[in-house]
Order: C-alpha cells, then structure tokens, then sequence
C-alpha cells in the first residue's frame, strides 16, 4: 500500500478493512462496474484508506483494500 494508505490502515488496524468491508457490504447490492463500486465504497471510508489518482482525477479507495 502507498505510504499514507499504509499509515492510515496501520494507525486503524482491523478496523481499516472492517470499515471498508462493511462499505462494499452497503454498496455492492447488485452487479455494478469497479468505478462505481469504487466510487461509493470512498465516499464511505475514511480519508487515510483512500488517494488521489492523478490519471483520473478522482480519489479511491486503496487497490489493497479493494
């Protein structure tokens, strides 16, 4: 994981991928396509599990975590 996401999930622990587990149990109710997902599931986490993608100018949630 990137430097700041790895902080993030270090300082939360478990509780990172609970959290994140948790918001793809919210989103993910039907087939959707993985920038959907994405997108909802980020806008549900914490801001340490997530960064900014400078190619597609938009925050996600961590490829670790996804």
């Amino acid at each position: 994981m990137a430097g700041r996401i790895r902080a993030g999930v270090t300082k939360l622990g478990t509780v990172a991928f609970q959290r994140t587990a948790q918001a793809f149990r919210e989103v993910v109710t039907t087939a959707m396509d993985k920038g959907a997902v994405s997108r909802a599931v980020t806008d549900r986490i914490r801001a340490e599990l997530s960064y900014d993608c400078g190619p597609c100018a938009a925050r996600h949630v961590s490829g670790s975590l996804f």
